[in-house]
């Protein structure tokens, strides 16, 4: 009975993901054409429908991007605010979250950056540190706080020699 219950959940989720893959590919043709409103809605229905796959993360990147691409700076975030708070793939969370950092260091405002604030508090997935790093400089300097900016450059730079040192160890 177990086993008969994974294999019916497997093909369950196997069904969802290739129905999420073909709503995936009207969106890259969408976005191809860079129409933006198609796009935004495919993705949508992405996330609406199939939240728990890759394919409406990647989807909310992609629409992302169009709509930055576009200026349609308002869009871009909401996007990437879903797929920050939804998604189930660490990279794709990290990535979107790091380029949401970014577009609110662009704003400027004090409630941006107090948004940035508590992005870069969140936890960090593997290989994103240094990123991260280089986020939480960037956020002192829009404040102008040099000295602060130096200290995290200087720690992602740490961060980036200590890898290095360990592939190299790795491959002697």
């Amino acid at each position: 009975v177990g086993y008969g219950a994974y294999r019916i959940y497997g093909n369950y989720q196997d069904n969802k993901s290739a129905q999420a893959e073909e709503v995936y590919e009207t969106l890259m043709a969408a976005t191809l054409n860079k129409d933006l409103p198609k796009a935004q809605k495919i993705a949508e229905d992405l996330e609406a429908r199939f939240p728990s796959t890759s394919y409406a993360s990647m989807a909310g990147l992609v629409a992302a991007n169009l709509a930055y691409l576009v200026n349609d700076n308002a869009s871009a975030m909401k996007q990437l605010r879903w797929v920050e708070d939804n998604s189930k793939n660490a990279g794709l969370k990290n990535i979107a979250r790091d380029r949401l950092i970014a577009m609110l260091l662009d704003v400027g405002d004090a409630p941006s950056l107090a948004d940035a604030d508590t992005l870069l508090k969140k936890s960090v997935a593997p290989g994103f540190e240094a990123l991260f790093l280089e986020r939480r400089g960037y956020w002192y300097l829009v404040q102008n706080k040099k000295s602060e900016a130096l200290t995290s450059t200087t720690q992602q730079t740490k961060w980036l020699w200590r890898q290095a040192m360990a592939i190299f160890v790795f491959l002697i």
